[in-house]
């Protein structure tokens, strides 16, 4: 069996290798991580499947890490934190250049796709007092009881949110989901 590592942030693959080699499998690690080196690495799965071989991924793996980048994003693109640093970088100082500033309370926070990065952004997000829309049309509407959040089509979460946070995977039911209508709107 073979894992491959796409990206890593720590010094080394150590303790990685050292767990996988005690069940006999080995590492494939990216290099570059480009487009063309992870196609060139990674497993056709309909051929896969079609041999037997289970493809998977880890669930699980940095849900509290992307939604807490997802949370820093949010809250840079509210306050402008970008904007101004790169503005008083260049030499410029002026409060007003950037302006309208938003508060946070009342403001409406779509969230498209409600899985466990989705919900961890959620939990991190109520301090904030947002309204919250959810798409996900995989949710049961029931799912949603026990949060203080409402279901909403699409279109909805669109029209009614000030922010929106993407957590879905690219499938072919997602590309081109954020097409130029839907930033439009």
């Amino acid at each position: 069996m073979k894992v491959l590592i796409t990206d890593y942030a720590w010094k080394g693959l150590d303790p990685e290798r050292e767990i996988f080699a005690k069940v006999g499998t080995s590492l494939v690690v990216a290099d570059a991580g480009s487009e063309d080196e992870l196609a060139n690495l990674a497993v056709d799965v309909a051929c896969a499947t079609e041999l037997g071989i289970v493809v998977t991924n880890v669930p699980s793996y940095c849900v509290e890490e992307v939604s807490d980048h997802a949370l820093a994003l949010l809250l840079s693109l509210a306050r402008k934190v970008t904007a101004y640093d790169h503005a008083i970088k260049g030499g410029r100082y002026d409060l007003r250049s950037l302006v309208p500033f938003y508060r946070l309370p009342g403001k409406t926070l779509g969230i498209v796709g409600f899985g466990k990065i989705g919900r961890a952004l959620y939990r991190k997000v109520r301090g904030f007092e947002f309204k919250i829309l959810v798409y996900d049309p995989y949710l049961d509407p029931a799912s949603l009881a026990g949060y203080d959040a409402e279901a909403a089509s699409f279109e909805e979460l669109l029209a009614r949110s000030d922010f929106i946070s993407i957590h879905v995977s690219l499938t072919t039911e997602t590309r081109a989901l954020f097409n130029a209508a839907a930033l439009t709107r």
